[in-house]
């Protein structure tokens, strides 16, 4: 059996030491982005922002960045061991509903803190910039 020792690398990403293998995009914390990136879906911009956050490969936006027009809370949760608790919002645009398409972490666990309040998404959510 091969243990895995969770480190912090040079970049504030989280890794793996002697796993041979770079796992700081699937489990990393990424600087915070200052390009502006756009959610889209169905046409429309759902979050537009120039400080998102990235974790896990994810765009995460600023809470205040939503058009909250396009958002309803889902009773979707899901848990993630070092993250936390996650709950979703529902996308609905011009009458079509795509389920759960995003996702926020409101009270995370500290090792994902920096993004306590901060919006991702999925689910053929475009997300560009």
């Amino acid at each position: 059996m091969r243990f895995w020792k969770p480190v912090l690398t040079l970049y504030g990403e989280i890794g793996f030491a002697n796993s041979g293998v770079d796992l700081s995009l699937c489990f990393g914390f990424g600087a915070q982005r200052k390009g502006g990136m756009q959610a889209i879906w169905n046409g429309q911009v759902l979050a537009e922002s120039n400080e998102t956050k990235v974790v896990e490969g994810n765009q995460y936006f600023p809470a205040a960045s939503l058009d909250r027009r396009f958002f309803t809370d889902s009773a979707t949760t899901t848990v993630c061991p070092w993250k936390g608790t996650a709950s979703y919002y529902n996308v609905e645009v011009d009458g079509k509903v795509n389920k759960d398409a995003a996702w926020v972490y409101v009270t995370p666990k500290t090792a994902a803190g920096n993004i306590a309040g901060y919006v991702a998404f999925w689910k053929g959510v475009e997300v560009k910039g």
